[in-house]
């Protein structure tokens, strides 16, 4: 227990009931990153099925999964920017700034794979599922650019995500603050 003692625990599960993200902003978080997870394991493996109705079909999932993504994305963007919990800054100065930056990269390189998925499902003129086929609005070395800058932004954006899981690490297991349970699902005091 630390040094306060019962009042300050009280203080503290207080403050963790209190400063936590609505469940609408926490189930968002969560289901973009099972999304991008997700969609960047098929986007990295489907190739290597052999090509037929497998690898057809996977590589459907995924721009399914895509278009989903887009609409959990603007969800997203539009609670965050309306009535979305707003919570102080966990970080002062250098930190608080770099929490900030971070979290703009990360909404930022969401739209733009988004949107290079988007542009990239109609370059190639896919099938999702044999039931919607998209018009194909690109010739071969068009698609195949688009797919590639589409693949080098979801790596960035995996790579951003991860810094951004490490710094909620850091601050649940080395500094012992609260940062991860403000956007934990449930009960967060399971963390502990």
């Amino acid at each position: 227990m630390s040094s306060f003692g019962w009042g300050g625990l009280l203080i503290r599960i207080i403050l963790n009931r209190v400063m936590r993200y609505d469940s609408k902003t926490i189930a968002l978080h969560w289901a973009t990153v099972a999304l991008v997870l997700i969609l960047w394991t098929i986007g990295q493996t489907a190739d290597m099925l052999p090509r037929g109705p497998w690898r057809g079909a996977y590589w459907s999932l995924h721009f399914f999964l895509g278009f989903v993504f887009v609409a959990v994305l603007l969800l997203r963007i539009f609670w965050r920017s309306g009535r979305g919990t707003r919570l102080p800054p966990a970080d002062k100065g250098i930190l608080r700034t770099l929490a900030i930056s971070t979290h703009y990269l990360l909404y930022a390189l969401l739209v733009i794979v988004a949107l290079l998925g988007i542009a990239n499902a109609f370059a190639h003129g896919v099938s999702i599922f044999g039931l919607i086929k998209l018009p194909r609005l690109a010739d071969h070395a068009v698609a195949e650019s688009l797919t590639d800058i589409h693949g080098l932004a979801a790596n960035g954006l995996l790579a951003i995500a991860a810094l951004h899981a490490a710094a909620a690490l850091v601050h649940h297991y080395l500094w012992r603050d609260s940062v991860l349970e403000r956007m934990m699902p449930g009960d967060a005091s399971r963390l502990k």
